[in-house]
């Protein structure tokens, strides 16, 4: 699997703008990268929350992306995958979610593009040449059990 796309499945924030031998600010990074991620709310049929997820903005007009398993599970009765149609989002500073809709789903690399109806202030830009190496400090923002964005820094963990 290629690096980027690695990075980007697990939806992992990699600020490595700030290189890995500098020393920044926690509040800074949050200040300027949690505009740019979104909290995911999966619903059933009737609307019921049944999942909870994160995103990451990737451009000014609102595509969201995600992993695959959050928007489709599979269903071993029908020995086929579910795709769930009811989905939400909210930015860390907004009370309301706002429905978007699913735009592609890559199985091979366990992916899926959202489409949010409106423009974005802020975004991620995912690309870049940099190499991961092995205890590299990384920063994420995630979304654990629905309790709301919550940031976390560590070390990579394993070689790509």
């Amino acid at each position: 699997m290629k690096k980027n796309v690695l990075i980007i499945s697990i939806l992992l924030i990699f600020f490595m703008s700030f290189g890995c031998n500098k020393q920044f600010d926690e509040t800074t990074i949050c200040e300027k990268y949690l505009p740019a991620v979104v909290e995911i709310k999966v619903c059933d049929e009737e609307d019921k929350a049944i999942g909870n997820a994160t995103g990451t903005v990737i451009s000014k007009d609102g595509l969201i992306l995600t992993n695959r398993h959050v928007i489709q599970v599979y269903d071993f009765s029908s020995d086929d995958f579910i795709l769930y149609e009811n989905i939400y989002v909210r930015f860390y500073n907004e009370t309301e979610y706002i429905k978007v809709d699913i735009i592609s789903i890559s199985d091979e690399s366990d992916l899926a593009l959202l489409q949010l109806d409106k423009e974005t202030g802020c975004y991620f830009n995912i690309g870049s040449s940099e190499e991961l190496k092995y205890g590299q400090k990384i920063h994420t923002i995630g979304n654990g059990n629905g309790y709301g964005l919550a940031y976390i820094n560590g070390n990579v963990a394993a070689p790509f």
